[in-house]
């Protein structure tokens, strides 16, 4: 029990303090900052742009649309959003997980059994892809907070949104924290994802790019299936929902909404489905590493 909780206390460390951590919360940062969620003048604006044109930046300072929180919600709404996450939460992964000691796997393996050894990497990918989306999530609100203000949602502006987002902090932050841990495990199960896609392909480039295809793919094809949906209703109320929804992989940052508006159930839900769905991961990725590993 002691070498199981050592080897994967170290393990997660190791994930934690290499440079290829930092580079991922960075590039989720910097994905954030690119999304369109700044509104003036009928036209959207990136932080970015905004952080770059100091007219803008305080035009946009003074609209009460422009609401920090608001802003701060809207960390997903970059159209390459679901497109990267594969990548940037696979990469702390991909650099760490095939640079663990030979000596220590060996050492690790005598003690422990390889279930138990195959479920400490995949949680550790698991719990290190969590942290690159909760921990980018919280540097890109500190960033959105400094520099948009704090308005009251009780305005006559903001009121209608403050009805879906929480009129007092608390509700707000609760709604954002649900929104940020259905982003974080989506994350993790992606992480934990290519440790099994590089036990199969062995190739670090494949690993990034195969499941971002799949996300691109899964994205438009889900947009199209999208539009022919709301194209075939007379009105907004007459859109049925989609169960077929969550057959697109694009879709899995999106239940924290999705389990309301399509399945008509409570968000929880998505829990017991997340483990399901990491149980499946854990079972190929037993086969994939018995069959590609001689210790």
């Amino acid at each position: 029990m002691k070498t199981k909780s050592t080897f994967a206390l170290k393990l997660f460390g190791s994930y934690l303090i290499h440079g290829a951590f930092f580079l991922s919360v960075f590039l989720f940062v910097f994905t954030a900052l690119g999304a369109p969620v700044i509104k003036y003048a009928g036209r959207d604006y990136t932080i970015l742009s905004m952080i770059t044109d100091r007219g803008l930046y305080e035009k946009c300072r003074m609209d009460p649309i422009n609401n920090s929180f608001l802003a701060g919600y809207a960390f997903d709404a970059s159209k390459w959003y679901a497109t990267l996450l594969p990548v940037i939460t696979a990469i702390p992964a991909l650099f760490v997980y095939d640079k663990i000691d030979a000596s220590l796997k060996t050492y690790v393996l005598s003690r422990i059994s390889r279930r138990k050894y195959c479920l400490l990497q995949l949680m550790t990918a698991f719990l290190t892809g969590f942290s690159v989306v909760a921990l980018g999530v919280a540097l890109y609100y500190g960033i959105v907070s400094f520099l948009l203000p704090a308005y009251d949602m009780n305005s006559d502006i903001l009121n209608a949104m403050a009805s879906y987002y929480g009129y007092s902090g608390a509700a707000r932050f609760t709604t954002l924290a649900i929104k940020v841990s259905n982003s974080a495990i989506a994350g993790g199960l992606m992480a934990a994802s290519s440790l099994v896609l590089y036990h199969l392909v062995h190739d670090k480039f494949l690993v990034i790019t195969i499941p971002m295809m799949i996300m691109y793919i899964s994205d438009k094809l889900y947009y199209l299936y999208d539009k022919q949906r709301f194209a075939n209703a007379e009105n907004y109320d007459d859109i049925a929902p989609a169960v077929a929804s969550a057959l697109f992989p694009s879709n899995i940052s999106r239940m924290f909404s999705m389990m309301g508006s399509e399945y008509g159930i409570s968000y929880a839900w998505f829990l017991p489905v997340a483990c399901i769905l990491f149980l499946l991961i854990y079972m190929l990725y037993r086969l994939v590493f018995e069959k590609s590993v001689t210790l």
